[in-house]
């Protein structure tokens, strides 16, 4: 899995910080699938010894 692979969360790192940023256009709504991804996002995260802070 890699950043890219999100169709609705999107993702930028600087210096140990995952910054996590919700794109679902054009509402932005909590839907299934984007709540799917949400779990997925932090699962890849977790193992990501380079992310020491998520910033949702």
């Amino acid at each position: 899995m890699t950043d890219t692979d999100f169709r609705t969360l999107r993702i930028s790192r600087a210096g140990g910080i995952a910054t996590i940023t919700i794109y679902n256009p054009s509402v932005n709504v909590l839907d299934v699938p984007l709540m799917s991804e949400i779990r997925s996002i932090f699962l890849f995260l977790r193992d990501d010894p380079n992310a020491r802070v998520i910033v949702f």
